[in-house]
């Protein structure tokens, strides 16, 4: 069998909005989905949980009853293996990605006699 010497080639292509050209097969297989084509729009991995229970970090005057933390894993992107923590509140499950919005939180608990709902609005500044 013969072979075109055109499929050994590879032609560059202008793309608009590019200061660099592609060759055809690198467009064809970004195309596909074999090759990144720099927009990051691949899919990613979910976070894994790797780990949940009473919150560990110190809390003057000690973590109400109910209070959990998890900790995640991410498994993919630039930031892949990095752990995030978040706490979460006893009654309605809110989720804080912080020990600063935790305390902010108690805060507005406190001004809110203790119920999560009307705490959440006011953590909200609604």
């Amino acid at each position: 069998q013969e072979k075109d010497e055109s499929d050994d080639q590879e032609e560059e292509e202008f793309v608009p909005g590019k200061s660099k050209r592609k060759s055809k097969k690198k467009a064809a297989k970004a195309a596909k989905g074999g090759e990144s084509s720099g927009g990051g729009g691949g899919p990613r991995e979910a976070p894994r949980e790797i780990w949940s229970g009473l919150p560990d970090d110190p809390l003057e005057g000690g973590w109400p009853e109910g209070w959990t933390k998890k900790v995640f894993l991410r498994g993919s992107g630039a930031s892949q293996g990095h752990q995030d923590r978040y706490w979460f509140s006893p009654k309605q499950q809110y989720k804080f990605r912080s020990m600063k919005e935790v305390g902010r939180f108690f805060e507005a608990l406190a001004r809110a006699n203790g119920d999560e709902v009307v705490a959440w609005k006011i953590f909200k500044g609604k």
